[in-house]
């Protein structure tokens, strides 16, 4: 399509607004807002929200003041997008972004690179944080794409190692935001590791089991139920440690890293069964790594002890030992599977 036909077709898009609000495009989609930032040379804001979310709704009002619409309006294309969709869905997953909660702002330039996030929560609705993050977004130095080169030249107070760790994880950077917990658990004190803004770090940004500050939770778990339900203490301390088991990382570990992970899942009251279930994998390829397939094997027969393996599952055991070894002894006792295969 020509320029000039671009323009016409952007032209005729409506838009949900009313006299004073943000002003989001209706009747199209992604690829059309793109396309009107780069006709009009603005980069784009996205509400992520879902109609069926209550605080989503209650930013509706909010949007709508003259003031918010006024620096939307000047400043970006914007639109709405519902994370129940497809388009989010597969927009969301293209540009590797994990949404925490919503509703979220993203602010994008004209050419698709993110360079701002705004997490949002019932005590965030307000007009002044909606342009504060409309400014924050057009502001090189304070945005969240400048993060990470703001860590690298030094900066460790703590409010910003965690803003830096959760944005890390919204944008999937899993290093940085092993960096960024780090940091922040050096410049705790002991005393505060059970307080409540720690345990929302452990919730929302830890995905370490190395971390020191789920360290000392998972060696220290009674002070923790002291403080929050047990159970809700177990499933902050389990999802960290399946995070770090099938993380990039966690496919390397060694059968002395994996032993760990099984004895801290065991703590949170995860059976034995349930634990084999979720690390057989690794725990097995680690001992093939280490040149002990005779341990390696010892794991997969534990895995299905009692179990009538059917076809589907004896090719991929069959399968995943040929991948692994080349011992004649583990390829003799994989051969059961094999045969169970054809």
């Amino acid at each position: 399509m020509n320029r000039f036909l671009l323009v016409i077709a952007l032209l005729s898009i409506n838009y949900i607004s009313n006299s004073q609000g943000v002003n989001f495009l209706q009747n199209g989609n992604l690829r059309t807002v793109f396309d009107q930032a780069k006709a009009q040379n603005k980069p784009v804001f996205i509400e992520v929200y879902s109609p069926d979310c209550h605080v989503c709704q209650a930013f509706k009002p909010t949007f709508e003041q003259k003031v918010v619409g006024e620096i939307y309006n000047k400043s970006f294309v914007s639109y709405k997008l519902d994370i129940g969709s497809e388009e989010a869905q597969g927009f969301l997953g293209k540009q590797n972004i994990w949404v925490p909660s919503i509703p979220v702002l993203l602010f994008f330039d004209k050419n698709v690179k993110l360079q701002h996030v705004a997490v949002m929560s019932e005590t965030r609705n307000s007009v002044t944080i909606l342009t504060d993050a409309a400014k924050t977004a057009q502001n090189t130095e304070s945005r969240t794409s400048n993060y990470k080169t703001r860590f690298q030249k030094g900066a460790r107070d703590a409010n910003f190692l965690l803003e830096y760790g959760l944005m890390a994880r919204i944008q999937k950077d899993t290093l940085a935001n092993i960096d960024a917990a780090n940091e922040y658990f050096k410049t705790q004190k002991p005393a505060d590791y059970t307080n409540s803004t720690n345990l929302l770090v452990l919730e929302k940004m830890v995905l370490d089991a190395d971390n020191g500050l789920f360290r000392f939770m998972i060696n220290n778990l009674p002070k923790y139920y002291a403080v929050k339900e047990k159970a809700k203490v177990n499933t902050i301390a389990e999802n960290i440690l399946m995070w770090t088991l099938y993380s990039s990382r966690g496919q390397n570990f060694n059968s002395v890293k994996i032993a760990q992970i099984k004895k801290d899942l065991a703590k949170v009251g995860v059976d034995q069964k349930s634990i084999s279930g979720r690390v057989w994998m690794a725990e097995a390829a680690a001992f093939f790594r280490e040149k002990n397939p005779k341990m390696a094997i010892a794991v997969i027969e534990n895995r299905v002890k009692g179990m009538k393996v059917a076809a589907g599952e004896a090719k991929y055991l069959c399968n995943f030992v040929k991948s692994k070894t080349i011992d004649k002894t583990a390829l003799a006792s994989a051969k059961k599977w094999c045969d169970i295969a054809k």
